[in-house]
């Protein structure tokens, strides 16, 4: 992805994924996104990307990784 981004990737869990899945999607593809955002995925995504420079954790992420928080919106980096 480092050619395409020109500034920053924020990474973080989808909010609410059977509410805001289109009617009849298929539930294996709703469920196969859950299995994604476990703890465990998230922290191994984080082992993968934490030294990439233009990745930004979300604070969905950062919760589970014990990150600090940003003090009010905007303000994280």
């Amino acid at each position: 992805m480092e050619p395409f981004v020109t500034d920053t990737v924020w990474i973080g869990k989808l909010n609410q994924i059977r509410v805001r899945s289109t009617h009849g999607t298929d539930l294996k593809e709703i469920k196969r996104i859950e299995v994604g955002q476990t703890d465990e995925a998230v922290r191994f995504v984080y082992e993968q990307l934490k030294d990439e420079p233009k990745v930004r954790w979300k604070e969905s992420y950062k919760a589970v990784l014990g990150l600090e928080l940003a003090e009010s919106a905007g303000l994280d980096i």
